[in-house]
């Protein structure tokens, strides 16, 4: 095996593992139920701000993009993951 060869491996398998504790983390029911419970607390607070409240308004965009940027950067490694799953099956399956 060359040096090439056990660096791809080794970045497979790191991907297969950070996409496997991303999928754990995003499908526990606690986490599951954070992540609900901030995004309706965001959008209800949304709703009850005065317009006249620019840094209130601004404050809970910040809030809700960075909540919806965990949730695509865990979505992202999750399907890191499952590709980097994929290619290791087929190369398992090729030898």
């Amino acid at each position: 095996m060359t040096d090439e060869t056990l660096e791809v491996e080794d970045r497979l398998a790191d991907e297969s593992r950070r996409g496997g504790d991303a999928k754990r983390i995003m499908q526990d029911p606690l986490v599951v139920e954070v992540l609900q419970s901030m995004e309706e607390a965001l959008v209800n607070a949304f709703e009850s701000c005065p317009l006249r409240d620019t840094e209130g308004l601004v404050g809970i965009r910040y809030q809700m993009s960075a909540l919806r940027g965990f949730k695509k950067n865990m979505q992202s490694m999750m399907e890191t993951g499952f590709m980097a799953d994929l290619e290791i099956k087929s190369k398992n399956d090729g030898e």
